[in-house]
């Protein structure tokens, strides 16, 4: 791997100026720590299942976690996605994350955008610009001295916000004795919200009613039987070409998906960057079409890779447990069947559709670095 990282940045010598792209690159498969003593003067780009930041980022900083924790300082923007974030320092600009929980109680100097299954902003959080939230259940504490937006299924209200509130599609919607909203409310639900009679709302509350649905069925299922019978057939065609690969996929899979989910998002996040340095200096264009395309090729393939190892699983499993009539080797065949329609229907379901979608992306993603590598090494 560090052969990997030493050809991608004599690449990114060669085609660009360096100190016109400055950047700090932090990778661990096992935890990472940028300590209270430490200063980055550069933007940061890391990836770790563990990442903890405590000391100061003095530029932007794009992050990738099974769990983010921010005590420190970060000058520039935030950019994150983990499996839980934990947000207490301070981000002098704007925060855009995605995680399954999100616990706020620290300072944004800019807009927040946020998205997850829980969305929490603690008493002790302060946001100066516009906040946009999207999640299951979104709970808003602190002061927001812009507007917010929300959209999620259940809300409660308890701190201050200075600006209009408007809150789409929420089953329950709750305004706790603390609050004070120094603007309009405005909600759409068909249930009435609990609004305690101690909360200070200056403006307006509004309550719109749901519109009525246009229905959509047929062409939703038409377009799910058309994504599933496409990844199926691909599927099909490489069990018949490649047999051993996908055998050696599941292997990987179930030894090593953490490190397949770690090595997706690295390589999430870094061959865009890279593509797009590459088109900056236009002698890199060729180069950098190919590797869309081959970026996109693997995108493709990540849910099929992986639906043929859960259906495999599944399949191994219904074998264990005697309720097949006989006991033999799985066809791969059947699981990609099995495996990519699993796939499909828990992908409609609302929250845990989206999260199951991405870890499929990332681990699928990831198992086909970890074979390059793997590929490389051997040939050398």
């Amino acid at each position: 791997m560090k052969k990997f990282f030493i050809v991608t940045i004599s690449l990114l010598i060669i085609l660009i100026p360096i100190s016109a792209y400055a950047a700090t690159f932090k990778f661990n498969e096992n935890a990472l720590y940028v300590n209270k003593d430490e200063t980055l003067d550069d933007d940061l780009y890391a990836a770790s299942p563990n990442l903890i930041v405590e000391g100061e980022i003095k530029g932007d900083a794009l992050l990738g976690a099974g769990t983010l924790n921010i005590d420190g300082n970060i000058s520039g923007d935030l950019i994150a996605g983990a499996g839980t974030i934990n947000l207490k320092g301070n981000v002098k600009d704007d925060v855009r994350i995605a995680a399954g929980t999100i616990n706020i109680d620290g300072n944004i100097g800019s807009d927040l955008i946020a998205a997850g299954g829980t969305v929490t902003l603690g008493n002790q959080s302060q946001i100066k610009g516009d906040v946009i939230l999207g999640a299951g259940n979104i709970s808003i504490g602190g002061e927001i001295d812009g507007s917010l937006r929300i959209n999620a299924g259940q809300v409660s209200i308890s701190g201050v916000i200075e600006k209009d509130i408007n809150i789409f599609d929420v089953e329950k919607l709750t305004v706790l004795s603390s609050a004070e909203i120094k603007g309009n409310l405005t909600y759409t639900s068909s249930n009435k919200a609990e609004i305690s009679p101690d909360a200070k709302i200056s403006g307006s509350v509004t309550q719109k009613q749901p519109k009525a649905k246009i229905t959509t069925r047929k062409i939703v299922l038409a377009a799910l039987v058309f994504s599933y019978l496409s990844a199926l057939l691909v599927a099909l065609v490489l069990i018949k070409l490649i047999p051993q690969s996908i055998v050696k996929v599941s292997q990987i899979l179930e030894k090593h998906f953490l490190k397949s989910l770690f090595w997706g998002f690295v390589a999430l996040i870094l061959i865009p960057i890279f593509v797009i340095l590459l088109f900056i200096t236009m002698i890199g264009f060729p180069l950098g079409m190919i590797t869309i395309i081959l970026y996109g090729i693997a995108l493709y393939l990540s849910k099929i890779l992986v639906g043929i190892f859960v259906g495999k699983k599944v399949l191994e499993y219904v074998q264990k447990q005697g309720l097949a009539s006989q006991k033999k080797e799985v066809s791969l065949y059947l699981a990609a069947v099995l495996g990519i329609l699993l796939y499909v229907l828990v992908g409609i379901v609302p929250y845990l559709g989206f999260f199951v979608k991405l870890a499929v992306l990332l681990s699928g993603l990831g198992v086909i670095v970890v074979m390059a590598r793997e590929h490389f090494s051997q040939a050398k």
